[in-house]
């Protein structure tokens, strides 16, 4: 099985995070849903399949 790492937004969990800016901290991401941004994010690791049947039970 093959696995996949996931960033999700420390405050409201949304996977839809971008590439904000890479300052000398270290990396900034910026959360679409909430509008939250910093460097700290959380990281989740899935098998491809578990994903492919998360993502059929929403529809």
């Amino acid at each position: 099985m093959a696995k996949r790492s996931v960033l999700k937004c420390p405050v409201c969990g949304s996977a839809d995070l971008y590439y904000e800016n890479a300052m000398i901290t270290g990396v900034v991401y910026h959360c679409k849903k909430c509008g939250y941004v910093g460097s700290f994010v959380v990281e989740e690791d899935y098998d491809e399949d578990e994903l492919e049947e998360d993502e059929k039970n929403k529809e």
